[in-house]
């Protein structure tokens, strides 16, 4: 897979390893930009698995549209997967041939499609796979070849997710993106499910996203308004079009009756959600209120989460006044 530029890369991982930039110099902060924001979206990454024999190492995960002219393009899309694939049959660990197959959460099956990937060294292979653009990466099972040793499965993480009585907020990962250069565009694929009783109507401007500088970027675009009913599951899309290309976001919101806060710098490493008396899971301040002022507190480090999110309360507290 050759990377043009920002503009046609869909990201939710980023590999490691070294990257060369070359052309114009815009044409290289834009995709020094793209790839800060895909570090960003991690989910937890490396991944590791072996059997003994073979070792696994996957790097990452991203997202590519098919081509517009393909007759599944409104459905399908292209999942790619950065992998390390390495036999331990010798003191110098050596590239071992295997059959990958990936498994989505309805445990469905997708051979890789060797047109789609590339081999970017002995043992380092981008992998692509065509499945729904609603798939979601349950495990990736490794089938060396002979000599290889038995199969093996490396499995995913379980998506983050915020909860509190009303509602369940679901984060599925970054479905795009695009830097120029005067803005930068992020769409984001979530769930929302009605814990309560009553119906709960969301809108797009119940979403807000955070920058590493604590600003409040609202969502205005995505889908038209919902009302769920009581256990009722909605998921769809958000689209922040109008970010500074400098803006790193750091959470993602959705303002409920407790804000419901996913955290999305250090890799979405474990889940993040609403707790008894609505703190968030990885920051104990006081409750993220939408409306009015938090209680006093003992001023926080202003670059730590926690001094992030306190330096965006007054932001918060006025969305959607």
């Amino acid at each position: 897979m050759k990377l043009q530029s920002a503009e046609v890369v869909d990201g939710i991982g980023l590999a490691e390893g070294r990257i060369q930039l070359r052309g114009g110099m815009m044409k290289a902060l834009g995709m020094a930009l793209a790839l800060l924001l895909m570090a960003s979206f991690a989910s937890g990454y490396p991944l590791y698995g072996g059997n003994g024999d073979v070792n696994c190492t996957i790097y990452g995960a991203y997202k590519g549209s098919l081509n517009p002219g393909d007759s599944n393009y409104e459905k399908n899309m292209i999942l790619y997967i950065d992998l390390g694939l390495y036999g331990q049959n010798s003191s110098r660990p050596r590239p071992a041939p295997a059959r990958c197959i990936l498994v989505d959460g309805n445990d469905r099956v997708y051979n890789a499609n060797s047109e789609l990937g590339r081999e970017l060294q002995a043992g380092r292979t981008i992998l692509g796979f065509t499945v729904p653009k609603e798939a979601i990466i349950k495990r990736l099972i490794i089938d060396p070849r002979v000599g290889g040793g038995e199969r093996f499965t490396v499995d995913w993480d379980a998506l983050p997710q915020a909860s509190n009585d009303n509602a369940t907020f679901t984060y599925y990962g970054v479905v795009g993106f695009r830097t120029e250069t005067t803005r930068k565009y992020v769409s984001f694929d979530i769930g929302v499910t009605n814990n309560d009783s009553k119906v709960l109507t969301v809108h797009p401007s119940d979403f807000v996203l955070l920058d590493q500088w604590g600003w409040v970027y609202q969502c205005h675009e995505g889908f038209e308004p919902m009302e769920l009913r009581s256990n009722q599951s909605m998921r769809n899309r958000l689209y922040f079009t109008e970010m500074s290309p400098l803006s790193r976001p750091v959470q993602l919101v959705f303002n409920s009756t407790t804000p419901l806060i996913i955290v999305l710098d250090d890799g979405l490493i474990g889940s993040a959600g609403a707790l008894e008396g609505g703190t968030v899971a990885g920051y104990s301040g006081s409750p993220c209120s939408s409306r009015g002022a938090a209680p006093a507190e003992a001023v926080p480090d202003p670059n730590s989460v926690k001094g992030k999110v306190a330096a965006a309360r007054e932001r918060l507290s006025s969305v959607g006044e």
